[in-house]
């Protein structure tokens, strides 16, 4: 059974007998940003049959690390859960502290095959990017992983280098979303990090980076290096 609601339509009656949560919110919805994401918290709690959910808070740009605390704290109870879509563009407020404890309630979420973040135009920096591979290797069963980020500042070459090894402890990923917007700290040595050649489960490749202006065709250069020797790499 699949569930679409609001912030309006918040129930936890409704959520404890479905298995798919598909939750929109708009600007007007969050005028109570605190009532909006304990409710959501609380009816995440009781949802232990949820495999599939999906939560949008795009556009919404006083959504600040705090209101993400409450939502984490019913999402890591959610012991079946199984695909999670998570998109809080353009939330300005939103900082590495949201990352940080995002990523340490996912790590109790073990049946997770399939992760989408989308933190554009949110105020990461490259801390937030060491919080994601560090906890992002946990999740072993993870087949798909969809990750945008949006400036992270300083450290960028660091920072792939330690995401590149948290894909390689997932063997079983077969599909890899990776878009980076606007960051002036991109080089071309940076790209060199990624390599994928350990995962053989691999089928496709997504690497998108926007506005990055110091990649050079080099760079270009050091990704065809890194995807080859993948047989199962969807041409």
């Amino acid at each position: 059974r699949s569930l679409q609601l609001n912030s309006k339509s918040l129930s936890v009656q409704k959520v404890k007998r479905t298995n798919a949560v598909r939750w929109n919110f708009l600007l007007e919805d969050m005028k109570d940003r605190r009532r909006v994401s304990q409710g959501i918290g609380k009816a995440l709690a009781s949802g232990k049959k949820i495999q599939k959910l999906s939560l949008t808070f795009g556009w919404d740009a006083k959504m600040m690390s705090k209101d993400l605390l409450y939502i984490i704290h019913g999402l890591k109870r959610l012991k079946s859960l199984q695909r999670l879509t998570l998109d809080i563009s353009h939330g300005f407020l939103m900082t590495d502290v949201g990352l940080y404890y995002l990523m340490k309630g996912l790590t109790r979420l073990h049946s997770l095959k399939s992760l989408s973040l989308d933190f554009f135009y949110c105020r990461l920096i490259d801390t937030g990017a060491f919080y994601l591979s560090r906890d992002l290797k946990i999740l072993r069963l993870l087949k798909d992983v969809w990750l945008e980020l949006y400036n992270l500042d300083g450290g960028t070459e660091k920072g792939l280098w330690r995401l590149n090894g948290s894909f390689h402890r997932l063997i079983q990923l077969e599909s890899i979303t990776l878009w980076i917007s606007n960051c002036d700290d991109m080089t071309d040595q940076a790209l060199s990090s990624l390599r994928f050649k350990k995962l053989v489960s691999l089928q496709k490749v997504s690497l998108i980076f926007s506005d990055c202006t110091r990649l050079t065709d080099r760079g270009i250069r050091f990704l065809t290096q890194g995807l080859k020797g993948l047989p199962c790499l969807q041409k």
